[in-house]
């Protein structure tokens, strides 16, 4: 009878024991995924469990103390913090010897966000003529961010190429475009873009395209006169500078400069087009009563939308996080369509906007998709889907990116920086319709006039000395 008793008993301890780990192993399992998914428990002041988000802090230069909320984190940029809460945040950065910089940010329960894009800018920039240029008449940075293609006067076939990777040796060449590339008297000449190499650019001599090698310009060639034909707007194929895309009257065509052969057309009445990645290109065609957006991949067209008018449409593209995206804007609404190539995956996104687009276009990483006309811009962060909506000083032209976060532009002879969210203004130095950041962000340069009537090459200072 006793040895019965304690097998009973022993049965309920174990069953107890298994209960008590199957319990323990739920509330573990629940504890830790409602950890991941960002609960925590507040024990200072409602004593409830909240969903927090992550904030990632970087600025350049780094180092900046960070305040969250007014209060002073223990920890300077870069770093993170896993405790903020939901909704509105101020978060403020301060670097001695730098302007503050502050941002707020509406933050979603377990979401993370990045705000790794401050720079700071000095109370004092400190600036030094490093070249001196005859005049200045248009300039354009190359992909990799130490050259720069100077044309000082338009009706001539000269070029400055300044190399800017080191920015305490800044060092000039000439270059001069052969005559037997050039038709007729020269009235102007355009730079049109680079290659993705740095190695080539396109110009255009008063309707006669070129293709300037930098590294030969003896082996540049007049595309115009090798096929044959006059072409519009042409691009560059990203990664292939044998091919560019073109229009020839209202047909969009590819070109092979080294097989010396233009394709049949890619699509017909083109009125403008954009060329992006490995071939993709975006295009508006349009007759007397209809127009037709579309794009185009790998020998296959994708209509995308069509209209029983002839209102202005701009098309872009951009590419982000591995995914395509076609933009475009008609009166005043941007079309976002994810996916374009794709019939079964394609996802559409309309914005609507305070203003009918001017241009339309995306900074580099293809992130924040960018309207402007006049003074107003209007950006759409395709990571967070947030929409930024700023007037500032009149633009002669389109704002420029000078880096994935901040727009330049020139007002009054002094390069503006603004974020893409408009706030952080900051004027920098003086500057005529110019800035290029050195590839260690430290310097950034500009041109200006001189009172010699002669133009400068500015080298100024972003990044104050480091003191040991």
């Amino acid at each position: 009878m006793y040895q019965h008793f304690n097998t009973r008993r022993r049965l309920i301890q174990r069953i107890l024991t298994y209960c008590v780990m199957v319990l323990a192993i739920i509330i573990g399992v629940a504890g830790t995924t409602a950890w991941i998914l960002g609960y925590r428990l507040n024990f200072q002041e409602e004593q409830s469990v909240e969903r927090i988000t992550l904030l990632q802090f970087g600025s350049f230069p780094t180092n900046a103390n960070i305040f969250l909320n007014d209060a002073q984190l223990n920890f300077n940029t870069p770093g993170r913090y896993d405790a903020a809460k939901s909704g509105t945040n101020i978060v403020k950065y301060q670097l001695e010897g730098y302007h503050n910089w502050q941002a707020e940010v509406d933050l979603e329960p377990a979401e993370v966000r990045w705000l790794n894009y401050a720079r700071m800018v000095p109370n004092e920039i400190t600036s030094a003529d490093v070249l001196e240029v005859v005049s200045f008449y248009q300039a354009m940075s190359a992909p990799n961010g130490t050259l720069i293609l100077l044309h000082e006067v338009a009706e001539t076939p000269k070029f400055k190429l300044i190399d800017i990777s080191d920015p305490n040796n800044i060092k000039a060449t000439e270059i001069e475009i052969p005559d037997s590339l050039l038709v007729g008297v020269v009235k102007n000449i355009e730079i049109i873009e680079w290659d993705s190499s740095s190695n080539f650019a396109l110009l255009n001599q008063d309707g006669n395209i070129l293709r300037l090698d930098r590294r030969d310009v003896i082996a540049s060639q007049n595309l115009t006169a090798l096929f044959g034909v006059n072409i519009a707007e042409p691009h560059f194929l990203n990664g292939n500078n044998n091919i560019i895309f073109g229009l020839t009257d209202t047909n969009l065509r590819r070109f092979d400069i080294k097989a010396k052969t233009a394709s049949a057309p890619l699509a017909t009445d083109v009125i403008s087009y954009e060329a992006y990645g490995d071939g993709k290109l975006s295009y508006v065609s349009q007759t007397a009563i209809q127009q037709t957006v579309g794009v185009y991949f790998k020998d296959k067209n994708y209509t995308l939308g069509s209209f029983d008018d002839i209102k202005t449409t701009r098309t872009s593209f951009s590419h982000y996080y591995r995914e395509d995206f076609f933009l475009s804007t008609r009166d005043s609404v941007i079309t976002i369509i994810k996916n374009p190539f794709s019939d079964e995956y394609r996802e559409i996104t309309t914005v609507e906007i305070p203003f009918e687009a001017e241009y339309l276009f995306h900074n580099g990483g293809g992130r924040m998709i960018t309207a402007s006309s006049g003074n107003q811009v209007f950006v759409y962060d395709l990571e967070t889907k947030a929409q930024y909506h700023f007037d500032t000083e009149s633009f002669a032209d389109k704002p420029f990116w000078l880096d994935d976060f901040h727009f330049g532009y020139v007002h009054d002879g002094e390069l503006k920086m603004i974020e893409f969210s408009g706030a952080n203004r900051e004027s920098l130095v003086k500057s005529y319709d110019f800035g290029i950041f050195s590839s260690n962000n430290e310097h950034l340069f500009t041109f200006r006039s001189s009172d010699s009537a002669a133009f400068l090459v500015d080298s100024s200072m972003l990044a104050k000395p480091k003191t040991n």
